[in-house]
């Protein structure tokens, strides 16, 4: 990879975890759903089994939207995008981005990156 094509990857991915943190926070928002559905229902109709049915579905669909969003995508995205050392699997975003630009080798394990 040529030190043009590294950057050009990094600010792919960087706009992919700004998309992430944008799903994070609609699972934030999306919370909100089953909890007032809830509290609707609790003052009407008391607390049933469809209170703890909308809150256990539902915080699960949203948690789990919220774990992918925040741990397993900007993953997937770095492997897809080669963002990761070839020798040591190491993600190079963040800090070692820096050092890859600056060395063109990883600022894990030293292993060359970067095509001269």
């Amino acid at each position: 990879m040529t030190l043009n094509e590294f950057k050009t990857a990094l600010r792919t991915y960087r706009k992919q975890e700004l998309r992430a943190l944008l799903f994070f926070m609609v699972g934030m928002v999306g919370l909100t759903l089953p909890a007032s559905f809830i509290e609707e229902r609790a003052k009407t109709m008391g607390f049933d089994i469809w209170c703890i049915l909308v809150a256990v579905i539902g915080f699960s669909l949203v948690g789990g939207l919220m774990f992918y969003s925040a741990a397993r995508l900007p993953q997937k995205c770095m492997r897809r995008l080669g963002l990761v050392c070839p020798t040591c699997q190491k993600p190079l975003v963040g800090i070692t981005a820096q050092i890859v630009v600056a060395t063109g080798k990883c600022g894990y394990c030293g292993g060359q990156y970067l095509s001269p």
